[in-house]
């Protein structure tokens, strides 16, 4: 019985794996071309799988090559233009961090009654280069950090490496054991190699073949604080610790308008004006004109939408970085997205697949009465 169970654990996640990993491939057969090839190559080589405790993980590196073919070949399928290009191109490369880190994506499907922890990240997570030196991480998602069941991604950013001959240590797959992914092989890198504590009462030469000796390289990790936006009121969804991971396969979020029973007008020129007599705008319908200037790049209408506080706290220039280097999320909102309400308060939540992996990537978007009409705190 146990080795059916067994069986049909490998069944259920070879399925999974195979459509939540990397690309959905059936997609795109109409796609063809000789630029997704060579990023599906590239992604071939740079992901390794192993097997854990009762989970399943692996680890996929985004090299600079990747960036090329991948953007070529996106930008053909949805028709962008020059300028869409171009936008796509450096919010690509500002997710990866390509000018300052190497970029790693760390999975765990756990399917055990214990929860996979690799907590403390900065440690249970290592990059081993060519001359055997382990590079601890720069920065890391935090989600790392949780006790989880299920699928846990997360990226994890090293110090740039010169040479793609590196290695990804991983502690807390195997109970007492250190799993390290190799790269270069077709469908999962090289073979495993996986040290044990009793690896020191080993002979010398035994030793140095099952792992290289160890310097210990010592990086800080920095801080990262974010622009800290107006903190909206709790909800219980607010306390969830990680959003949920998009499969390939899930429902596209479709633009929605949910309907409040406020409404005011507005008096400045960056918004849609209203004559005295005409219906008053909602503000649902403020938020629309906002992320559809969002989408089209107009900063200056968006900068005019904010209340005067906001404009007070941050500059125009400020404001754009935030709204327009803000990673994917302008990408992913002409993909499609969703608003949940909370009073005043709207969470707007797209579909994020710049990095080959669908997740969910949020924003919060708080009104604000003020000259007889609801505009935008930020």
């Amino acid at each position: 019985m146990r080795m059916i169970l067994l069986k049909r654990y490998l069944l259920i996640l070879t399925i999974v794996c195979a459509r939540a990993l990397l690309l959905p491939q059936a997609a795109y057969c109409a796609q063809a071309s000789p630029e997704r090839d060579t990023a599906l190559r590239i992604l071939d080589e740079r992901t390794s799988f192993r097997w854990g405790e009762d989970n399943l993980a692996w680890v996929v590196h985004y090299p600079e090559a990747l960036i090329d073919p991948w953007v070529a070949s996106e930008s053909a399928r949805k028709k962008y233009n020059p300028e869409q290009t171009a936008n796509f191109r450096k919010a690509f490369m500002n997710e990866l961090k390509s000018d300052a880190a190497t970029a790693i994506m760390l999975s765990v499907h756990s399917f055990g009654a214990n929860p996979v922890k690799l907590s403390p990240v900065a440690k249970n997570v290592a990059l081993i280069d060519a001359s055997g030196k382990r590079v601890a991480p720069m920065v890391f998602e935090k989600k790392l950090e949780n006790p989880t069941s299920g699928l846990l991604q997360g990226f994890v950013f090293f110090p740039k490496q010169s040479a793609d001959d590196f290695r990804i240590a991983v502690n807390g797959l195997v109970p007492g054991r250190e799993t390290v992914f190799s790269f270069g092989g077709s469908g999962g890198g090289a073979a495993a190699i996986v040290s044990s504590p009793s690896i020191s009462s080993a002979p010398k030469k035994q030793r140095a073949d099952i792992e290289p000796p160890r310097e210990e390289v010592v990086v800080k990790i920095p801080e990262v604080k974010p622009p800290t936006p107006p903190a909206p009121p709790k909800t219980s969804e607010d306390a969830k610790k990680n959003e949920p991971v998009f499969s390939p396969d899930a429902e596209i979020f479709k633009p929605t308008r949910p309907v409040i029973e406020t409404a005011e007008t507005f008096p400045r020129e960056a918004l849609p004006q209203t004559k005295p007599s005409a219906p008053r705008l909602l503000p649902s319908q403020v938020l629309d004109v906002f992320l559809k200037a969002w989408m089209a790049g107009d900063a200056d209408k968006m900068y005019g939408m904010l209340t005067t506080r906001s404009q007070a706290n941050i500059s125009k220039e400020l404001f754009e970085k935030d709204t327009l280097s803000a990673g994917g999320f302008r990408q992913g909102l002409r993909e499609g997205y969703k608003v949940s309400w909370d009073g005043l308060s709207a969470k707007v939540t797209v579909p994020q697949k710049l990095l080959l992996v669908r997740t969910l990537t949020s924003r919060r978007i708080t009104f604000e009465e003020e000259d007889g009409s609801y505009r935008i705190a930020w």
